[in-house]
Parts: structure tokens; C-alpha cells; sequence
């Protein structure tokens, strides 16, 4: 970010926008099944990690595959709300940063419609210049293609407003003032008695920002 905000919002993409965690969706749709089972077994056997088997199924998928990613890009379903919360966002001059653990080349084609009202996308990128799709990262964790607390330390914000599903956003919550959570995230931050604010969709957020943050 060239300049600090007084807020920022920083959400996941998948599960979180999406109303499904696209990235198995992606390995299931446009990986061979004998490579996923291999993958998965090695895991399971402790030979691999989960990031490394993700990796094993992405790269083994041919750049001349690329289409078919595409397609699947269509398929992908925004959860209700987005189009008005990105709009609010934009009427009150707080900036969307959006951090994945999936695919810049998804993220990036799913949002591309949305392109004026995200200010930034953090996430692991596809090289395409070989045979078969590479993954490239600036920051990888065990759990995830990126580390997402390691991006939100070179962000500069007074006030960071976090917005995710799953266990790869357990690890801002802590730095968020305000973290919205759902799904596995909410269970994890309840159970740990962890400052929340439970969500379903997008107009839940709106409303809330509305009456206790942006008044």
C-alpha cells in the first residue's frame, strides 16, 4: 500500500467471497484421479505435507489445460452480498485487500469483473511458461500457498477489519480490530473464546460496519 488508511479490510477469497472453497474444487475438476489419490496417500502415509501434496496435483496439471481452468472460473459462486459490500466500501474510501491461500489466476479471473473496487489481491501465482502449471509464492506457510500474517506485517492500515472462513485466517485474527468469521474460523474462535463477529453474507457485514464501525 503506497499510503497508510485509517481502515482496511482484508478478506479471504475462497469460502469467504466464493461460497465454496474453490481450490479442491479446482484440483478435483482439472486433476487426474490416480495423481490426487497418490498425493493424498503420501500425505496421509506422512511422507508429505498437505501444502506438498497440493503442489504435487497443481503441477501436474499441463499449461495446455488452461481453458478448462477458465470454465471452471465461470462456475464459481459468489456469496450474496459482495456486490453491495464492495460498493459500500467504495462509497466510505476503505479499501479492499483481498489475501488468498489458492491461485492468483483464479482469484484474480473471478474478481476480474470487480477489478475497480479491489485495491490489492495477495496470493500464490500460476507460472505458465513451461509444460505444466508451476505455483510461485512469495510466502508460503505448512497450511497455506500464502502467509497471510506475513503480507498483513507490510500493510499499513490504523485499524485492519478481517473477514474470513477457515483455519488459513486463524492467523490474522489476532492483528484484525474486528474479525468477521464463519464456518471452520467461527468454531475455532469460539471454542478459544477469541474475539468475533459471526457472519453468513456479505449484507450481514454491511450491517453490522454500518452500526458499530462506520457510524
Amino acid at each position: 500500500m503506497c499510503r497508510p488508511f485509517t481502515h482496511a479490510v482484508i478478506c479471504d477469497f475462497d469460502g469467504t467471497i466464493t461460497t465454496v472453497d474453490t481450490f479442491w474444487e479446482f484440483i478435483d475438476t482439472l486433476c487426474k484421479k490416480e495423481v490426487i489419490d497418490s498425493a493424498m496417500q503420501r500425505y496421509r502415509d506422512g511422507e508429505i505435507s498437505l501444502i506438498d501434496a497440493g503442489l504435487a496435483m497443481i503441477e501436474s496439471i499441463p499449461v495446455s489445460d488452461l481453458p478448462r481452468v477458465d470454465a471452471y472460473i465461470e462456475t464459481m459462486t459468489i456469496r450474496p452480498g459482495f456486490d453491495d459490500f464492495i460498493r459500500y466500501l467504495k462509497e466510505i474510501n476503505v479499501p479492499l485487500i483481498v489475501l488468498s491461500g489458492g491461485l492468483h489466476y483464479t482469484v484474480k479471473g473471478k474478481l476480474a469483473p470487480y477489478q475497480e473496487f479491489i485495491h490489492a489481491i495477495y496470493s500464490a501465482e500460476l507460472d505458465t511458461s513451461g509444460e505444466y502449471l508451476t505455483v510461485v509464492s512469495p510466502c508460503m506457510e505448512p497450511n497455506s500457498y500464502l502467509d497471510k500474517s506475513t503480507v498483513l506485517e507490510r500493510l499499513e492500515a490504523e485499524v485492519f477489519i478481517g473477514i474470513g472462513d477457515s483455519f488459513t485466517d486463524i492467523s490474522i485474527a489476532d492483528k484484525c480490530r474486528y474479525m468477521f468469521a464463519r464456518d471452520k474460523l467461527l468454531e475455532y474462535l469460539r471454542e478459544n473464546n477469541l474475539p468475533h463477529i459471526a457472519w453468513n453474507d456479505f449484507y450481514d457485514v454491511i450491517a453490522y460496519m454500518k452500526e458499530h464501525i462506520f457510524v
